[in-house]
């Protein structure tokens, strides 16, 4: 695991040429990197969340850290999308993991939150972007179906990733909706105000939601502190690792599969000896 230490560190502090041990510059960077480390584990909630622990001034994983979400999505920061194992559909890997953050959000079970997996390529839900917000209007209960325009057959999902919702036992409209975007690359800034879910309903549904989506932006990088408020205004609701880490910790054996295979093929395509 020395590679997620490696990576976690040139992350932190960016890629700063090396510095003198002992220097008052070094001392100011290892300070930094301690406070953005503790900064983080307090992030994440609990403790099985963030698995790294600091000992002797190094960062250091615990046994379980392979089969993390949060080193996944470090790893996902490092590496990038394409790193795939065969059969895995790198960008649909972190969507699943996206949407169990945001059910796990809004309540999960205890509330019956549901989750729509719109982004395309779709694996499970129709193909075609028509059929698609048609299917996604009859789950949700709103949205009267899709709007016909002449650039539906162009379409792939118009910036919606994916979509959570808590029903109503009576089945109308007019209840707690959210639409997410995902972005994994280094260019997510250029990404955070894409989707604006009250234009998106309009150009493609039939009927207006008479609440309009609250907007959610995932990505498995860490957003500093100093610009959070900014990114916030444009994306929404953001879910950036800690979040996602936090949220989405507890993984379905499937899914945890998937993400344990696909980080070991991460490790072992850009990290090994």
């Amino acid at each position: 695991m020395s590679a997620l230490r490696t990576t976690g560190s040139t992350e932190a502090l960016g890629d700063e040429a090396p510095v003198d041990r002992g220097s008052e510059r070094a001392q100011a960077i290892a300070e930094s990197a301690m406070s953005i480390i503790e900064q983080r584990s307090k992030s994440c909630a609990r403790q099985e969340s963030y698995p790294f622990t600091v000992t002797a001034g190094r960062l250091v994983p615990t046994g379980s850290a392979r089969r993390s979400t949060y080193a996944y999505l470090l790893l996902l920061t490092a590496t990038g999308i394409n790193v795939n194992p065969p059969g895995e559909v790198g960008a649909g890997l972190f969507e699943d993991v996206s949407a169990v953050a945001a059910r796990s959000y809004f309540g999960g079970d205890a509330t019956g939150a549901q989750t729509y997996a719109f982004g395309f390529p779709r694996r499970v839900k129709p193909a075609s972007f028509m059929r698609a917000v048609d299917d996604l209007c009859r789950q949700m209960g709103e949205g009267g179906g899709a709007k016909v325009r002449p650039t539906n057959r162009s379409q792939k999902d118009a910036k919606l990733d994916l979509v959570v919702w808590i029903p109503m036992p009576d089945g109308r409209a007019g209840k707690v909706l959210a639409f997410g975007q995902c972005a994994t690359g280094n260019n997510w800034q250029t990404k955070l105000s894409e989707l604006q879910s009250e234009a998106w309903c309009r150009k493609w549904f039939i009927d207006q939601p008479p609440v309009t989506p609250l907007r959610l932006f995932f990505l498995p990088h860490s957003v500093p502190l100093a610009s959070w408020d900014c990114h916030a205004q444009d994306a929404g609701i953001i879910f950036d690792r800690c979040r996602i880490a936090s949220h989405a910790s507890r993984l379905r054996p499937d899914l945890r599969r998937r993400v344990v295979a696909w980080s070991t093929h991460a490790l072992a395509e850009r990290f090994a000896a």
